[in-house]
């Protein structure tokens, strides 16, 4: 049985790991504030 399904974890992994840029741009921020939505959902 094969299944044509892809998982993309860079979500996930985007969540869990707070943006490491530098900048400070639109980029940046949008990245930071999908970090501050998983955070309360992270295992601490």
């Amino acid at each position: 049985m094969t299944t044509d399904l892809v998982l993309d974890t860079s979500v996930f992994v985007k969540g869990f790991v707070p943006p490491k840029r530098k900048k400070r741009d639109e980029v940046y921020y949008s990245r930071l504030a999908l970090h501050r939505k998983q955070s309360p959902f992270s295992m601490k």
